[in-house]
């Protein structure tokens, strides 16, 4: 079944790739689907269905091509991925890549090409997919499953992209696809409703959990409980968010014993939803988190890569000595055998000798600690929602409801526990400032280089102040990215830029 869904993945890539060269942002949107040549079995509904999952696979070669032509737009996790991009304009980074002519150092403006708003053609072929279902020949409950699927897909693109521009003009009028008149901007509220009514109503057909069985890498009610509670706890609606974390609990996901063990053994139980790969579509995350001089770290040796994902020691300095996640975290490396090297002879390179290496930058992200034969060929999922993550939010939750009381603690020792961090809980339950403080920087050690560290910056309020620390050139407007100007000269202004730029 696994080697079936990856088959499809590709296909559904290519016919993905060919369908869908619009602009970002163009009203201009015409779906391929009609009542007349509409799937009209299992097998042509899920290849269409898959189609969809492929926006959020490790596949350079889609729609949403992150390394040939520089737009940063899919949501994997390689460079130029959304994942990616969350990662590097923040304090647990030190890459310096840039993204079509773009920095991450806040000095990004309204041509920098975020190219996410390429996920909004795809929301317009979801939603015709989702109404052509409705009049479908195809069994009930296929098409209630499909159904589920795809408004939950839809509102995971439509997330990403109000993560990074705000509300902006998406299709989700099946009567309207066709129009080509540009229409403003939707209100903030007007926008969220759409996501909270797209989870809401698939969660009932969603299967709760998908670990173990023929569907994992499907979407499922943990990952849209998850999406759902973002949503609430980005725009600070915490009592909304409480009831969604704490269902997730109810759903049979666990801590495991060890940090390392969630990102090398594939479908865990800590695990809500990774990005599947394989032979066919495999992950290239790790020449992106490599050096280029490297032959072997953490005991296992690796391919050399094209600059590493590194972590500052700044913020390498928060990790206690014994805490078990630095088992993922290389703080040194064995060279490969320089070619130059009359003796042939690896080296050890090792920050304050005479050999650093790389690791002047920093040190680097290895999480998935795993054989080279398997990295090599790109043989492992990315993880990108997990159980830590909820206990953690509901730790936030809770004191952002309630101060930290004895339960906010609770929720997140669990997590520091299973890591050996020993907490100052004199120092951390302080107030409710000490203890946002401390789960800041918690959730920076826990969840480091998975996407959420912008999201996480933003919402307790360090972003900008930290931009503005590094000497960036940071200010409110850079909490949204700017729409690229030639949609707003396209629309003669009917779409209007994000303020500030």
């Amino acid at each position: 079944m696994k080697k079936l869904f990856f088959n499809a993945l590709v296909l559904s890539i290519f016919f993905t790739s060919i369908s869908s060269c619009k602009k970002p942002l163009e009203p201009e949107i015409f779906s391929q689907l009609t009542s007349a040549n509409f799937p009209k079995t299992e097998k042509d509904a899920n290849a269409i269905l898959t189609g969809f999952y492929s926006n959020f696979s490790h596949d350079w070669n889609s729609l949403y091509c992150a390394i040939t032509t520089g737009q940063a737009v899919n949501a994997g996790a390689q460079t130029g991925s959304w994942r990616y991009m969350s990662s590097i304009v923040t304090d647990e980074t030190n890459d310096m890549w840039n993204a079509d002519g773009m920095g991450n150092k806040f000095d990004w403006g309204s041509n920098s090409y975020w190219g996410l708003t390429k996920l909004a053609p795809v929301v317009a072929r979801t939603t015709s997919f989702i109404e052509n279902l409705k009049s479908s020949s195809l069994p009930d409950a296929l098409k209630k499953s499909a159904t589920a699927e795809t408004k939950c897909l839809r509102a995971w693109m439509m997330f990403l992209m109000y993560d990074f521009y705000g509300p902006i003009n998406v299709r989700l009028d099946p009567v309207k696809l066709a129009d080509t008149i540009y229409t403003p901007r939707p209100s903030k509220q007007q926008y969220l409703d759409w996501m909270v009514k797209d989870l809401t109503e698939a969660m009932p057909d969603l299967m709760t959990r998908t670990n173990g069985t023929s569907s994992w890498g499907k979407v499922n009610k943990g990952l849209a409980s998850m999406l759902l509670m973002k949503i609430y706890m980005n725009d600070k609606q915490w009592a909304k968010a409480k009831p969604l974390a704490e269902s997730i609990m109810n759903m049979g996901y666990v801590l495991l014993p060890s940090y390392k063990q969630v990102f090398t053994q594939e479908g865990n139980n800590e695990v809500v939803w990774a990005s599947p790969s394989g032979i066919n579509v495999p992950s290239r995350h790790m020449p992106c988190s490599t050096p280029w001089d490297i032959g072997e770290m953490l005991g296992q040796k690796v391919d050399q890569g094209w600059g590493g994902q590194f972590i500052p020691w700044s913020f390498m300095a928060r990790f206690q000595p014994q805490d078990t996640r630095l088992e993922t975290i290389a703080q040194e490396y064995m060279t490969y055998k320089f070619p130059w090297d009359p003796n042939g002879s690896p080296k050890l390179a090792k920050r304050g000798t005479s050999y650093e290496g790389e690791l002047s930058k920093g040190a680097i992200a290895f999480k998935n600690v795993l054989p080279k034969e398997k990295t090599s060929l790109g043989n492992f999922s990315t993880v990108a929602f997990r159980y830590s993550d909820v206990l953690l939010s509901l730790a936030e939750i809770e004191n952002e409801l309630n101060g930290p009381t004895p339960a906010a603690i609770a929720f997140a020792k669990q997590v520091t526990d299973r890591a050996a961090h020993v907490l100052n809980l004199p120092v951390i339950g302080a107030s409710k400032d000490s203890f946002r403080g401390f789960l800041s920087n918690e959730r920076g050690r826990e969840l480091y280089w998975e996407g959420w560290r912008r999201q996480d910056m933003i919402r307790m309020g360090t972003w900008i102040p930290w931009g503005i620390s590094m000497g960036y050139p940071a200010s409110a407007k850079h909490i949204l990215f700017p729409i690229r100007q030639s949609i707003i000269n396209e629309s003669r202004g009917v779409i209007t830029q994000n303020i500030g730029y």
